[in-house]
């Protein structure tokens, strides 16, 4: 009899444990056997490979090209680590100079290290440290005239107001707004610039999907370009039928592009959208919700603020 047949299935981050799993081939001194079955969906997932790449590759050319990405993930992960460390000593050393001047009674001192050290502590982000670029495609076509564009000032500036009281003050904010086309009121801007903006100027027209995704997809080009350790999330709301049909490719491309993006798409009013869930659907995680109401809809765009899963009407 010979060793164990070990099938591996999955990609291990760390390419000594793949080593550690090749190992358990061997059992008695007999020669075993070793191969690796994928998924293709945890190869998209995990190593923002795009789909149908692996199976065009010759199995020693797959091997090398997985290897590769798996250092590219390995790299970036100790980017993060790096700055995590960074961030903890600054922390640390304030607070020891914080408790310093409090033992030497120097209250004005305490004072301006106790702000400079809770406005450290304020840029922490819901994701271990990586802030988020914030893309906001918002419909402004003629139906969303009047109140349900008041709503929506209303509903875009609560989002801010909450999210910086959680301590996120380190994502940058665009926008994109949209009709039968789309244009760019906001690009790459501080929480703390969008906070004391939250006026939005109605345009008009139809109500057309891909404009606006295909300028989203720029500004996030543009934010990973100066900003690559930013998270993409995409805001999308509408409260009409697009007149551009199913948008869900666009957003499988996106994804695609961006392996770590966050999508929540929002209809604003009755009936809900098709396309729109659909769009949510395209992304792993995608959060669809629907708004009836102003009311709901501040309450949806908070909730996104926090990072927590809206409490009314919605679809994972």
């Amino acid at each position: 009899a010979g060793g164990v047949h070990v099938v591996q299935t999955f990609v291990s981050l760390d390419k000594s444990e793949e080593i550690q799993i090749q190992g358990r081939t061997a059992r008695q001194g007999k020669q075993g056997t070793y191969c690796m079955v994928l998924c293709e969906e945890e190869l998209k997932k995990r190593l923002g490979i795009s789909a149908g790449a692996a199976k065009q590759m010759a199995p020693a050319d797959l091997y090398n090209f997985l290897d590769g990405k798996r250092q590219e993930q390995v790299r970036k992960k100790h980017v993060e680590i790096k700055g995590n460390l960074k961030g903890a000593t600054e922390r640390d050393k304030l607070t020891h100079k914080y408790f310093d001047s409090l033992l030497a009674s120097d209250s004005a001192k305490a004072m301006k290290l106790l702000k400079d050290l809770h406005k450290l502590i304020s840029t922490r982000t819901l994701a271990g440290g990586r802030g988020h670029h914030l893309v906001f495609c918002l419909d402004e076509s003629g139906s969303m005239r009047g109140q349900p564009w008041a709503d929506l000032q209303e509903a875009f500036s609560k989002f801010f107001t909450t999210r910086l009281q959680n301590g996120n003050a380190v994502d940058l904010v665009s926008v994109v707004q949209f009709g039968s086309t789309a244009r760019i009121t906001f690009n790459l801007k501080t929480m703390e610039y969008m906070e004391s903006h939250p006026n939005l100027s109605q345009g008009g027209g139809g109500t057309m999907f891909a404009p606006a995704l295909d300028v989203a997809m720029q500004l996030f080009s543009t934010g990973s370009a100066g900003s690559g350790h930013l998270i993409p999330v995409l805001i999308f709301m509408s409260d009409g039928v697009n007149e551009d049909g199913d948008c869900s490719s666009i957003m499988r491309s996106m994804h695609e592009k961006y392996p770590d993006l966050q999508c929540h798409t929002i209809f604003f009013g009755s009936g809900g959208s098709q396309q729109l869930q659909n769009m949510a659907s395209a992304v792993p995680n995608g959060k669809y919700h629907l708004s009836v109401s102003g009311v709901q809809l501040s309450q949806t765009f908070a909730a996104i603020a926090l990072g927590a899963e809206f409490t009314g009407t919605h679809k994972g």
